[in-house]
């Protein structure tokens, strides 16, 4: 394995056997030591060796797994429940053995897998600890360096001392993470375990994975949160029954994710052959028809970047449209238009747009309802409106109906590119579902201003006020102070 590489799996696999009943499961073993008994009938045998198949069932919860992680790469695995990513974790932290292939590990590893695994219920908190860095290959004297630490970053107190039984899941959780993100892994291991802990741990937590990144420490992590996945990762994989359907990057990989986990039943094996082919890129039909006639002006095209005015740029088009199956309805022709109507792409900071996309339905719907999101390149979210409020609901839309959906947002952007994405969904029969989604379905750009600091994604208009040790205000001008 190459030096750079602390991690590779070589179709891996992992099998397990499914029995009928209990007593099936008994039973098969023996028959299969009675099959082989010299003196025991032909007929007896095959018929009772047919048994012992017949009983058993074989589960493939991993099959094929071939993934290679570099040190100080951040890789998120994301799958539908029953994908195999927890099973995939487990082989290569070690506390499960292949069925078939290889793992190589390189390093020093720790692990939050499913919430408690690797503490003895009846030990302490500090005995579980101290269990833990035996097990990392830490004396008790190299604990005893970093206990204070892992006590303070847990805050859990006295309960220190009390048995790992009587904590609470945020407790535990507070403690595994505390002790394995201390005692210096080279590869930290993270199964979904970070959705226990209240909003102020989880940002703890994720300010110390980030800085753990900053050391160069090698991160692999398994959410269903694809924000997580985007921010903390740059490389991400794909599971599906137990199979690799893409490995790329974050935002990507998680859109393709969640356009396969809204499949409908009947075209689930299409989309998942969309995703498995790694076609992206997907055309978005023209609308049913305009609600504004005025187009942009050719002479906008000459402008540059750093005009003081809105214009429309042809060659900045999205590469990366994703559709989502249609359910019901057809969302087409996104488009951002500016105060006189004028599509625009290339915008101007403080300005008001709207943005607009038509929907064609062709099922009966009900309660539907229309969504956008603004996101970075990256793909984090940055904001979205829609109409899900009681009073904004659609109650009936008929099929044939075509429909034109405006939004329309200050844009407090500061300099850069970023997608929108719209989305409709509503009831079909009696489940609420997607009717419809487009992912980076339309591309824009906040044109450069001269002085502007570039400092995150939004300017939240801050003001700042200096004054004397007397008190008197001696200056008070606004700066365009931007953050996330």
């Amino acid at each position: 394995m190459s030096s750079d590489v602390v991690l590779r799996t070589e179709n891996l696999g992992k099998t397990y056997s499914i029995w009928p009943t209990p007593m099936a499961r008994l039973q098969a073993p023996i028959l299969r030591r009675l099959v082989k008994l010299p003196l025991l009938p032909r007929r007896t045998r095959e018929r009772w060796k047919g048994k012992a198949a017949d009983a058993q069932r074989l589960f493939h919860a991993l099959r094929g797994v071939s993934i290679s992680v570099r040190r100080g790469q951040s890789v998120g695995i994301v799958g539908r429940n029953g994908s195999g990513k927890s099973t995939l974790l487990q082989l290569i932290a070690g506390t499960l053995t292949p069925s078939a292939g290889q793992v190589e590990v390189t390093g020093r590893v720790g692990a939050l897998l499913e919430l408690g695994s690797g503490f003895n219920p009846e030990f302490t908190g500090r005995e579980n600890a101290l269990l833990s860095a035996t097990v990392l290959g830490f004396d008790r004297e190299q604990l005893n360096a970093r206990f204070e630490q892992i006590l303070a970053f847990a805050e859990i107190g006295a309960f220190i001392d009390q048995p790992v039984k009587t904590y609470s899941s945020g407790m535990m959780l507070r403690l595994a993470f505390a002790v394995n993100i201390h005692l210096e892994p080279d590869i930290l291991i993270i199964d979904e375990a970070l959705s226990v802990g209240d909003v102020a741990f989880q940002r703890k937590c994720i300010s110390r994975i980030e800085q753990f990144r900053r050391d160069g420490g090698t991160l692999l992590l398994v959410s269903h949160d694809p924000g997580s996945v985007v921010a903390l990762c740059d490389h991400a994989v794909l599971l599906e029954r137990g199979e690799v359907l893409l490995q790329d990057k974050p935002k990507l990989v998680t859109s393709q994710y969640y356009k396969l986990a809204f499949a409908p039943a009947d075209r689930y094996e299409e989309v998942k052959a969309e995703v498995m082919s790694g076609v992206v890129v997907s055309a978005v039909p023209q609308a049913c028809g305009s609600v504004n006639g005025n187009q942009f002006n050719d002479e906008a095209h000459s402008l540059t970047s750093s005009s003081t005015r809105a214009f429309y740029l042809p060659t900045m088009i999205s590469q990366s449209v994703i559709s989502y199956p249609s359910q019901g309805a057809r969302i087409e022709a996104p488009r951002v238009l500016d105060a006189d109507g004028n599509p625009v792409n290339m915008l101007v900071r403080g300005e008001r747009y709207a943005y607009e996309y038509t929907v064609t339905f062709n099922s009966l719907c009900f309660r539907v309802s229309f969504g956008m999101a603004i996101k970075t390149v990256g793909g984090i979210e940055l904001g979205a409106s829609g109409s899900g409020s009681e009073e904004q609901l659609l109650p009936v839309v008929e099929p044939g109906t075509c429909l034109t959906i405006r939004h329309e947002f200050d844009c407090r952007l500061l300099p850069g590119v970023y997608f929108l994405n719209a989305g409709t969904s509503g009831v079909v029969g009696q489940d609420r579902k997607f009717l419809h989604r487009l992912v980076d379905a339309y591309l824009f750009r906040v044109q450069d201003e001269p002085g502007l600091p570039l400092l995150g994604f939004v300017d939240f208009g801050g003001t700042v006020a200096v004054f004397d040790q007397a008190g008197h205000e001696i200056t008070n001008r606004r700066l365009p102070v931007a953050s996330v």
